[in-house]
């Protein structure tokens, strides 16, 4: 039985080449040329990094000839080949990591990976790949916390997955050459963190926008905080909501406040189902809250203010919508909009007050 088994750590054999273990998690490689590129371009960073702390095999496995142990505690699930430690540079210890003479190993052994510096593969907040005996070994990163050494310490990323951020005005393309421009100034939410060298960035980020679609590549260096976002690019804002108002679409009819600002959030990548059929202005705020969206009384910007049917300014009982371009310091705050005496495009300021059926945030 395989955990009767004994047998002498030896040097590192063979390679075992396991594509899938080269792969950056959450990316897929339209073919084997870009795979290969980005491995390049990975092994020319010339990236180490070594392991502390002493470990314990759970698995003692026997793979095409070659003996490996796997540690559960470090090994990504499902575990595989991809999880298999070639036992060549391991070292056998007792459970405080004190070398032992007898350099045997058993299942239920424990060891070390030495102070050997093993070649980064590939890096992500979560998992490492390392080349381990000359093979290529994934593990939870997690699992290791500061037992896990960068040898050529980067900065740490700027963002984290949750964050909001925008899409800078100056991004040319992503680190796989996809064109970004056509999303400059889009807002999104960061899914996937990835260690990536790439013109000033050591980081690439996956990020989502609110209409389903994604950009998987882009570089830091083209990626703000929501926060930081600069003010938006306001003759932009007025021409999307001009355009809206006198074609209609995304089922609001031309000439209203509605289209006005149904054509603003679309030319913000906001995902139609969010804003169409919405109804009349003063309907908005019920309804979209209805959706899942959230609606309340703070303005923002980029948000858009649902007024309810309330005369003389507001005709019962269709009410009015409007897109914030700007919140006061006193509280007021300040829009663009359509339809106001006809117009299609109108700018005003504007007070919190009982006419206000509520803050739209798509």
């Amino acid at each position: 039985m395989l955990k009767e088994k004994r047998f002498f750590i030896t040097a590192a054999a063979t390679v075992l080449f396991c594509t899938p273990a080269l792969a950056p998690v959450g990316h897929v490689f339209a073919d084997s040329s870009s795979l290969q590129q980005r491995i390049s371009v990975l092994s020319s960073q010339q990236q180490t990094a070594h392991i502390n702390g002493v470990y314990h095999v759970d698995q003692l496995v026997k793979f095409n000839g070659k003996w490996y142990v796997v540690d559960n505690g470090i090994a990504i699930p499902p575990i595989d080949y991809n999880n298999y430690i070639p036992v060549g540079p391991l070292t056998v210890t007792d459970k405080n990591g004190n070398v032992l003479s007898n350099q045997t190993l058993y299942k239920g052994s424990y060891f070390t990976f030495g102070k050997t510096e093993f070649s980064v593969i590939n890096l992500t907040s979560n998992t490492v790949a390392l080349s381990i005996g000359g093979e290529p070994v994934s593990f939870n990163r997690n699992a290791f916390g500061n037992r896990f050494v960068l040898s050529d310490q980067v900065p740490a990323a700027k963002f984290k997955v949750g964050d909001k951020v925008k899409i800078s005005d100056k991004a040319t393309s992503e680190t796989n050459g996809y064109d970004l421009t056509p999303h400059r100034n889009w807002k999104g939410t960061i899914k996937s963190v990835t260690q990536y060298k790439h013109s000033n960035s050591n980081w690439e980020y996956c990020v989502e926008y609110p209409n389903g679609q994604q950009n998987v590549h882009v570089p830091e260096q083209d990626i703000i905080l929501d926060s930081e976002s600069p003010t938006i690019d306001l003759s932009k804002i007025k021409q999307a909501g001009i355009n809206g108002f006198n074609s209609g679409g995304w089922s609001y009819p031309s000439g209203q406040c509605t289209s006005f600002v149904a054509g603003i959030l679309a030319s913000q990548g906001v995902n139609t189902s969010k804003f169409n059929y919405l109804g009349n202005g003063a309907d908005w705020a019920g309804n979209a809250r209805s959706r899942g969206i959230k609606v309340d009384m703070t303005p923002s910007v980029g948000a858009v203010v649902s007024f309810k049917g309330v005369p003389p300014y507001y005709i019962a009982p269709y009410g009015h919508v409007a897109f914030i371009t700007k919140v006061n310091s006193n509280g007021t705050f300040h829009v663009y909009e359509g339809n106001w005496s006809g117009t299609s495009f109108h700018e005003r300021d504007v007070a919190l007050d009982n006419a206000v059926a509520g803050i739209i945030h798509f």
